[in-house]
């Protein structure tokens, strides 16, 4: 999601707050001004929004444990399709898995 759109739809500053520090350490990692290795996880593609929440319930307190050897982060494609083409379009372009193609509800979902 576009940085401007992020801040118009999240509405608890804490959890940009978290997005923000999360891209900066990353950042950190990639620049080698951190030491930690990022371990980066999470389904392909992805449609079921509270099965994704939950695991990153199940995650938090995995990289609390390890946060000084790991970064632990959560990654979902929501805009690629699932097992190629003539398959699904992905959970942005088709959120209802219906062909109705809501692009404008996919992207606030998203």
């Amino acid at each position: 999601m576009p940085a401007a759109c992020l801040v118009e739809e999240i509405a608890d500053p804490s959890v940009y707050a978290h997005i923000r520090s999360s891209r900066s350490s990353l950042s950190h990692l990639f620049r080698g001004r951190d030491s930690r290795l990022a371990l980066v996880v999470g389904p392909a593609a992805a449609h079921d929004s509270q099965a994704l929440i939950e695991l990153a319930r199940r995650l938090k307190p995995l990289a609390q444990k390890y946060a000084h050897e790991l970064l632990i982060v959560v990654r979902v494609f929501l805009d690629e399709p699932a097992g190629g083409a003539g398959r699904w379009a992905g959970a942005m372009y088709d959120p209802a898995l219906d062909g109705s193609f809501q692009v404008n509800r996919g992207f606030r979902q998203a």
